[in-house]
């Protein structure tokens, strides 16, 4: 005859061997290509939680300044980013530059900049909405006119750019300074 409370007991056994066997973080093909660890063919243990999604991510790969670049009649700078964002699909991030003086205080915009801060600083925004969990962006273009730098005496002036990655009001990535020469 069938005992009612082992049977329960059977069933509460194996839903916690079902979570338990869920919740491994173990990852197949996670690891490097074709690298082997002991786990075997590729596999590779790895923080994964089915519970939790991962945090977004924005890793700069490169940036690479080009100066003296007319656009519609005026002179200005591109900004090539080549850009890693992780776990964003279909949500809307901003890529920002921001432009300081080789003592690192941030450059004043010029008060007719449409280039600027809200505290009047220059600034570049690009908004990218990535469609892929991983999106690579080799060459996001960004530009910049020089009359947003007008503030600055006119010379030979080194100056760097930094960029950050902003989705929901978050920082998900910051690069490197950048340094450049601008000839006002």
């Amino acid at each position: 005859m069938n005992n009612p409370s082992k049977s329960k007991r059977h069933i509460a056994i194996w839903i916690c061997l079902f979570l338990v066997i869920i919740s491994l973080p173990i990852t197949l093909n996670a690891g490097e290509p074709g690298r082997r660890n002991s786990l075997g063919l590729g596999a590779t243990l790895a923080p994964v939680s089915l519970f939790a999604p991962a945090p977004p991510v924005a890793t700069f790969k490169g940036v690479t300044l080009e100066p003296h670049v007319r656009v519609n009649g005026h002179n200005g700078m591109r900004v090539h980013v080549h850009l890693l964002v992780t776990d964003r699909v279909r949500i809307t991030c901003l890529v920002e530059a921001i432009f300081f003086d080789s003592a690192g205080n941030q450059i004043e915009a010029t008060k007719t900049a449409l280039f600027r801060t809200s505290e009047g600083k220059a600034l570049i925004v690009n908004e990218i909405i990535p469609i892929f969990q991983s999106t690579e962006y080799k060459d996001l273009q960004m530009w910049v006119p020089t009359a947003t730098f007008h503030r600055l005496p006119r010379g030979v002036h080194d100056l760097k750019v930094r960029l950050r990655v902003i989705s929901r009001s978050t920082l998900i990535g910051t690069s490197s300074d950048y340094a450049f020469t601008l000839k006002l």
